[in-house]
């Protein structure tokens, strides 16, 4: 039995990330999260299927999905609030993203993840390539989030005038922008 896993309660029902547990012996118990069990996979990748975003100079701006490859505990809400990925329950995540900037050898590019708006959890700067060549800047990081916690996605530039992020549509890389969550 050491090595089986549990994949559905007594009912049949399936095990679910939010389920928990508890295993208690001669008076002590613990509370175990159904995840630490093996349960259901908890997280979501979005994405911008347009043909570009514009990010104007040495603005912090917030990028908008409207696109989602899987959203299994609707993280992500496409129209009122298309830039966020609200986390569902309490817990440790793996978070991350990527871009791929147009082409041009001015300035500076940063690309961060932002909790409730106003909290940076990780930023990740790079210079401008020299010459024509656009440049993919992926990030990521783990994170401890509270229920109904916000995730936004914010690019920065310095090109001296509005830059795009080639979306979905044009790069036809299938990273461009990306943005995705997953509960540990």
């Amino acid at each position: 039995m050491a090595d089986e896993k549990i994949s559905a309660l007594t009912d049949g029902s399936p095990l679910q990330s939010t389920d928990e547990f508890i295993i208690a012996r001669s008076g002590s118990s613990l509370k175990l999260p159904g995840s630490a069990l093996g349960g259901a996979f908890s997280g979501a990748r979005v994405y911008n299927s347009g043909a570009t975003i514009s990010i104007p100079n040495s603005s912090l701006t917030a990028i908008s999905f409207n696109a989602e490859n899987f959203d299994t505990d609707s993280y992500h809400e496409s129209v009122t609030h298309p830039t966020r990925l609200t986390v569902p329950g309490a817990g440790e995540y793996l978070v991350g993203g990527g871009v791929l900037w147009a082409a041009n050898g001015t300035g500076w590019r940063s690309l961060r993840v932002r909790v409730n708006g106003t909290t940076d959890i990780v930023n990740e700067g790079i210079d401008s390539p020299s010459g024509a060549d656009a440049i993919g800047q992926p990030l990521s990081t783990l994170v401890s989030l509270s229920a109904a916690d916000y995730l936004e996605l914010i690019a920065f530039q310095t090109s001296g005038g509005s830059l795009n992020i080639f979306g979905e549509g044009t790069s036809g890389v299938g990273y461009s922008p990306v943005f995705w969550i997953a509960k540990l």
